[in-house]
């Protein structure tokens, strides 16, 4: 396009003008690189207006809205809730989740406009509101310059353009451009305010037509959300530029519009802007128009803005004193006499529990005249406003009318506005949902309704897998359903504003909500070195800063599930933060104001909101006793991968300290987007340089909304009630504690059942139901005498399962759905940990023989081949067929993981992805082998092998390493631990006692002695392996503490064992450090079937504390139980991926399922996977495997018969 330099005011400029400056001169900058030009025309900010014609007509609106929100939660809740419902006649039917083939009819992550519904669920639509949403003509150009001359013209002929779908992200469209990920790198060179010359552009253009009637008022053209910069025109004439991607721009499209005929938009949008700078959110760059366009029209005069504010009085006790209504709003007029005789008129409807609204007020207040103000306005983008009224009305006495709002309870009301004429006629209205709530500090605590809740929250980013920022409804839907699922009750818009129907869903379902504004300046300053680098202390961008804070409050106030206002993410501190705290807490005093940037503990926040703080860190803090304020974690527990451990740490130190009042995990979905082919791509995968690779995928729900194993850990432990046993004089008691801050666990129902050696007991005596709905007063416990009696001479473990379970449906919920569980031992199995009695052995003959380096044992039915060379066990049979897949199928010691995501977590060589790979563990081969056989009784061989394991490569250390800085963050410090008073980080120098020496790596040697026991009945196997040597290469020069993958066995096992049963944690993946949500009883699965459950391929898969483990052929079965010190098998997994392509591969398509073989692991040690962050080792000393000394084994038994449960 040829940029013409048009000078005159801007509002001026018609056809073909395309105004690139602030100014005429053309030395100026171009207005998409001037700090201070955040928008040309734009209406000043105000709450969504819907534009009702009547009040009847508002009321129609919330019945058809509430109807078709509550439907969608219905059928989403069903989808998402199997697995978690009792089922009929079964205690509980675990299941796999698969959301992708449960949502045809609902397409579950797309924008709405592909929603396929019925027509019984109808799409609520304003009155006198017309949605520009659909099909538009699209081109892409390089840079501003090259787009079209007079694109904007009505006759522009854009046959030569594509067409795209509005709303939407271009490079989501597979044709245009591409997607580019950081993390907080910015993707060109930092020169603030410029930006690339090179900055792909957007032409829009869409016609369309109004409704006859439009005619008699002023008319809004509304942007939902445009990243990042765009400038719009109707019928040739210019409307306005805006800035600030996340929120709502209006423009006054009154002259412009043709009320007779057809009309023609033209929107040009920037991918780069100066905004552009103070968005450097952890997330994709994606541009374009993707949230919806939509024209509104209002009378003159017109209702322009409201404000509601339910001011509630307790007492001593929290009871409700009191409880008020108050209302502010603003009409707008052509001339200051259009106001005299027209007041307010407000009447408050409640919404049923069961979605009704009633035609009947709650309140009613008499109307309230307008009164127009002595000031001329200026009203920006609204030049026929030239007047301006304003009402307050307030009605009190409403505690015995209304119900609170909170996430426990979220009872909502209508307000309807009207605008009255001085007959009484209604001239123009509104509506919103209103919530009766109040969020304070007092006394150091946050409080909701005078208590103090724990945040159970979750940070969420918008994001679509095939839509990118352009979400639909049902995608809203499925978030919030799955969060209250979880037993969320908190969300945090990270890291901007949010559709503002996601805040009324929010409002509906039970969330609470931090609310932030589209600010982020993290590539400034990513070491948190320069602070005076940010953007937040230059002068040039205060305005722009302040406005985006200004604009969020101006624009949600009225939203009841908004309980903290935010100040922006990362941005560094200065006077434009501060200054933004000022404004806030001004204009809003009914909400608290929180901010991590500058060390989360700045005047500028109330809270103090740390990212990734520490459970020692946070303690520190509460009992230091200097803070009067809460501690809130705005991010913690990354869950990158398989991740997420340590949950329970700050969970404990929650629920034990009133000052700590949870937190925020980072974060709710994993912003993979789908590729061409299927699976989802992360950052390098569309060539996007830099980029920040996986870092995008830290989610507790996949792309399209699988919840992740950590989910179950993170339900369990935020559940509404928790249950433990206690003893008491008279006997053992259970006892329930209700969490919630405002229900007596309402609608729920205890469901009891014993289980001998994880086997449920028949029979009335063994299972039980336990009412607890409104016996159990919030934040009390109710104590029971455990109905379960056990004699002390059986040999057998007991345990008791409890099951919390919704006694009719909720929104988020279906009838039964299970709320938490938990298993309780009520005896152990033994008293102590000894070795199984020795294998049977018999008269059976032994035959030994020895030929091409191959010892082979054969006795009875079992034959045993070992490698001279390797000592490896090359086959394995039992009665001809085989027990291991032929050639290295083990058993065989097994020390290395496919790396998590965490294990690769850390700079200059402390992560322990890198020290492993320095050990060598990856491939470590065998040599000094001496195999040796003997006999061991009658029908017993052992079998001795004893070798040096050494790496197959020695570690080269090319220096590189140490120069190398972390791709991600900043070792897990952020502002929070610069605090000077902030505890250090321990850091370990010794592994049991010993000193560890500096070393940069080098070959040890590691000495291993096997002993097989073979008879006819199958095979022990026992280990004895020095790790010693290794802790001098995993110590990372004593700057961390030294820790193995693991220390167990591995087997190859053929597919035909199509079914794998243990005795152990289950039904889903669970390891070391995540574990809580775990239940212990039998459990079965196919080993065969690929189950990836991460996108990034690692391990995964665990099952914890496995008793014994049997696996299942067409003619014999193999039970595995541990021998050695520990009773169980720590942890134990199965895979038909081999575990070496999955630590290669990057996507598992790139990793191939064996269709002949599955491999076990079983594991006397495992390491935790961490959780505390994603890029510094984290993994807590106690879920650690020291290199040390290690004696274990494990036992394979053999049977031809149909298995029977050992009890071991």
């Amino acid at each position: 396009m040829a940029i013409a330099e048009a000078g005159g005011a801007r509002g001026g400029m018609e056809g073909g003008g395309f105004r690139t400056s602030s100014c005429a001169s053309s030395a100026a900058p171009n207005d998409w690189e001037n700090p201070r030009v955040t928008s040309i025309n734009r209406c000043e900010p105000h709450v969504l207006l819907r534009s009702h014609a009547s009040h009847r007509d508002a009321l129609e609106y919330w019945v058809a809205r509430t109807e078709r929100t509550r439907a969608l939660a219905r059928r989403v809740a069903d989808v998402c809730a199997q697995g978690s419902v009792l089922g009929e006649g079964e205690f509980y039917l675990p299941g796999d989740v698969d959301l992708r083939s449960q949502t045809e009819g609902l397409d579950s992550v797309t924008d709405e406009g592909d929603l396929r519904t019925p027509p019984s669920i109808p799409r609520a639509v304003g009155n006198n509101v017309l949605s520009l949403d659909g099909e538009w003509r699209f081109g892409l150009f390089p840079s501003p310059s090259e787009a079209p001359d007079g694109f904007q013209r009505p006759g522009f002929d854009d046959a030569g353009f594509d067409t795209i779908r509005v709303p939407s992200n271009w490079q989501c469209q597979g044709q245009w451009d591409r997607p580019h990920y950081t993390n907080f790198e910015y993707p060109f060179e930092v020169e603030p305010p410029r930006v690339p010359r090179d900055n792909p552009t957007g032409c829009y253009r869409v016609g369309f037509e109004v409704p006859r009637g439009w005619s008699k008022g002023r008319v809004v053209l509304r942007f939902g959300g445009v990243d990042s910069a765009f400038y719009c025109w109707l019928n040739g004439s210019l409307l306005g530029y805006a800035q600030d991607s996340k929120l709502p721009s209006e423009f006054d499209a009154s002259a412009a519009l043709r009320h007779d005929g057809a009309n023609v938009l033209a929107v040009l949008v920037l991918k780069w802007c100066d905004g552009t700078y103070l968005e450097d959110q952890d997330h994709w760059w994606l541009s374009g128009i993707f949230r919806g366009v939509t024209l509104y029209t209002k009378p003159t005069p017109s209702l322009f803005d409201y404000c509601v504010r339910t001011p509630l009085d307790f007492d001593e006790s929290g009871g409700l004193k009191s409880a008020s209504m108050e209302v502010d709003a603003v009409v707008h007029a052509g001339v200051a006499h259009e106001i005299t005789g027209r007041s307010l008129k407000l009447s408050l409807h409640e919404v049923s529990a069961r979605g009704e609204v009633s035609p009947s007020p709650v309140a009613s207040p008499k109307p309230t005249p307008f009164v127009a103000g002595k000031w001329r306005p200026h009203v920006a983008g609204l030049p026929s406003v030239a007047a301006v009224g304003r009402a307050s009305a307030r009605e009190g006495g409403l505690e015995g009318k209304i119900s609170l709002w909170s996430a426990e309870t979220p009872r909502v009301y209508v307000l309807v506005l009207e605008l009255v004429g001085e007959s009484g006629e209604c001239e123009d209205c509104e509506s919103c949902l209103v919530g009766f709530r109040a969020s304070r500090l007092k006394g150091g605590r946050l409080l909701v309704n005078e208590r103090p809740v724990k945040m159970r929250g979750v940070n969420r980013h918008e994001h679509d897998p095939r839509s990118g920022k352009a979400i639909g409804e049902v995608s809203m839907v499925f978030d919030a359903v799955l969060m209250k699922q979880a037993n969320f009750n908190a969300v945090r818009c990270s890291h901007y504003p949010n559709r503002y129907d996601w805040y009324e869903l929010c409002a509906l379902l039970g969330l609470y909500v931090v609310d932030e504004p589209n600010l982020e300046t993290h590539g400034f300053d990513p070491a948190l070195t320069r602070n005076e680098e940010n953007p937040c202390n230059n002068p040039e961008w205060a305005a722009a800063i302040l406005e985006r804070g200004s604009r969020m409050a101006a624009m949600h106030r009225n939203h009841p599930a908004v309980v903290v206002w935010s100040l922006g993410n990362e941005a560094g501190y200065g006077p434009a933060i501060a200054a933004m705290a000022g404004w806030v807490r001004d204009f809003d005093p009914t909400r608290p104001i929180q901010y991590e940037g500058g060390g989360s503990r700045t005047s500028s926040t109330d809270i103090i909101c740390p990212m990734y703080a520490r459970v020692h860190q946070i303690l520190r803090v509460v009992t230091k006793g200097d803070e009067d304020r809460p501690v809130v974690l705005c991010e913690y527990a990354h869950s990158m991968g398989n991740s997420t451990g340590n949950l329970h740490k700050y969970w404990r130190a929650f629920l034990e300290n009133e000052g700590l009042q949870g937190g925020f995990i980072w974060d709710w979905v994993d912003q993979g987007i789908e590729g061409p082919e299927g699976g989802y791509l992360y950052g390098g995968d569309f060539g996007d340089d830099p980029n920040d690779a996986q870092f995008c995928l830290n989610g507790l729900v996949s792309p399209d909304r699988v919840p992740h194993p950590a989910v179950a850990e993170c339900k369990h432990l935020q559940a509404p009630a928790s249950f433990s046993l206690e003893e008491e004089p008279w006997g053992t008691v259970i006892v329930i504690r209700n969490l919630d801050y405002f229900t007596r666990l309402d609608n729920l129902r205890l469901k009891w059942q014993v289980f001998e050696n994880g086997v449920a007991q028949d029979g009335e005596a063994s299972r039980g139901e336990i009412q607890v709905a409104g016996r159990v007063a919030p934040q009390q416990e109710l104590r029971i005498s455990c109905p379960v009696a056990w004699s002390d001479d059986t040999d057998h473990g007991l345990d008791l399962q409890l099951t919390l379970y919704q006694e009719e449906p909720t929104l988020w919920a279906p009838r039964n759905f299970v709320v938490n569980e938990k298993s309780l031992m009520l005896k152990c199995q033994s008293p102590e940990a000894k070795d199984p009695p020795p294998l049977p052995k018999s008269s059976t003959p032994v035959v030994c023989e020895e030929e091409a380096g191959v010892l082979s044992v054969r006795v009875g039915p079992v034959a045993v081949e070992f490698s001279r060379s390797t000592g490896e066990v090359t086959r394995w049979r039992y009665a001809g067929e085989d027990v291991v897949v032929p050639g290295a199928g083990g058993p065989t010691l097994n020390l290395f993981r496919a790396c998590t995501d965490n294990d690769r977590g850390g700079a200059f060589g402390t992560s322990f992805a890198s020290r492993w790979a320095r050990a060598g563990l990856l491939d470590l081969r065998a040599g000094e082998v001496e195999v040796t056989g003997a006999g061991a009784g009658p029908g017993a061989v052992e079998v001795t092998v004893r070798s040096v394991l050494r790496p197959a490569i020695p570690w080269e250390d090319d220096g590189q390493e140490d120069l190398a800085g972390d791709p991600n963050e900043v070792g897990g410090i952020h502002w929070f631990g610069r605090d000077e008073d902030a505890e250090e980080v321990e850091v370990v120098e010794a592994v049991e006692g010993r000193q560890v020496e500096e070393e940069k790596g080098g070959e040890a040697s590691v000495r291993v002695v096997a002993r097989y026991t073979i008879t006819a009945c199958g095979l022990d196997a026992r280990y004895e392996v020095d790790l010693d040597p290794l802790a001098r290469t995993l110590s990372c020069r004593g700057r961390t503490a030294p820790s193995l993958p693991r220390v167990g066995v591995k087997l190859e096992v053929p597919a035909t064992f199509g079914q794998l049963e243990w005795l152990g944690d289950g039904p889903h993946e669970c390891y070391p450090d995540r574990k809580a949500a775990a239940t212990r009883r039998v459990w079965s699965e196919d080993p065969n079937r690929p189950r990836p459950a991460y996108i990034v391929p690692g391990e995964c898969g665990g099952r914890t504390n496995a008793s014994h483990v049997a696996i299942f052929g067409p003619s014999f079965s193999v039970r595995c139980l541990p021998l050695g010190p520990r009773e169980n098998f720590e942890l134990v997994s199965w895979s038909p991926y081999p575990p070496r392509e999955v630590h290669e591969a990057k996507h598992w398509s790139e990793v191939s399922p064996s269709p002949s073989s599955f491999h076990l692991c079983l594991d006397h040690r495992h390491m935790g996977v961490g959780g505390d962050d994603s890029w510094s080792p984290t993994v807590h000393r106690e879920y650690l495997v020291p290199p040390a000394s290690y004696a274990f084994g494990c036992r394979f038994s053999l049977e031809e018969t149909d298995p029977v449960r050992v009890d071991t």
